[in-house]
């Protein structure tokens, strides 16, 4: 991951204002794959092991670099059985669609930089041995969430570009007992109750539609 970081920074450092015009897309169809790091609520960080994200989403330009957009995300976990009282194998699944605001501004031709925040709602499906047996399916659960975003971004042609994605998503509800329908975790009360957020770090990439290039005033 370092080599990487090192090398997308490199090549910004390198091209990033060697233009004379900024580009400004009209829009971008955006993908990006990052990795969870759960921050808040103790028993999904322990129990939980092996999660991957993936986002897709539109984004339009409506106003000198104020987006507006929309997509939705999959969110992938592996439950580790080894920190648990029992067995329990299985995968939790979290699917969402969100909302997104940001201002994107891009230096010259090649490097830009966007802040913005994405809302929306993520459900839950806990599909596991326990469940299945206690429930005779998989445990669900819905809730709202946000998340505050920032981009760093290459352009490598007229129609592409890559990014390097970072967020924080804060959730509404917490990870515990039920999502594995046991009556309690190791521990027992040990694991103080507080809502989950993560950060998400990944890399990305936008497909351009259309783009205006204006004199760089600086």
């Amino acid at each position: 991951m370092r080599i990487f970081l090192a090398l997308f920074f490199s090549i910004i450092i390198g091209s990033g204002f060697s233009q004379g015009k900024d580009f400004e897309p009209k829009g971008a169809l955006k993908f990006d794959v990052q990795i969870p790091i759960v921050l808040g609520n103790s028993p999904m960080k322990s129990i939980m092991k092996g999660m991957v994200k993936g986002n897709l989403y539109y984004q339009h330009n409506v106003f000198k670099g104020l987006n507006i957009g929309a997509g939705g995300h999959y969110v992938l976990y592996n439950i580790d059985e080894f920190a648990l009282f029992q067995e329990i194998t299985g995968f939790m699944h979290e699917v969402g669609g969100f909302g997104k605001i940001s201002y994107q501004k891009f230096f010259g031709e090649k490097f830009g930089f966007e802040i913005g925040v994405k809302g929306g709602y993520a459900h839950y499906f806990s599909v596991n041995d326990s469940c299945q047996a206690q429930l005779g399916k998989a445990y669900d659960e819905g809730t709202y969430f946000i998340e505050p975003v920032m981009n760093f971004e290459l352009k490598i042609n007229e129609a592409l570009g890559v990014n390097l994605a970072f967020g924080w998503a804060i959730y509404g509800t917490y990870f515990d007992q039920r999502f594995l329908c046991i009556e309690e975790l190791p521990g027992g009360d040990v694991y103080k109750k507080s809502n989950t957020n993560m950060i998400n770090l990944g890399f990305g990439i936008s497909y351009y539609f259309g783009y205006k290039a204006k004199l760089n005033n600086q």
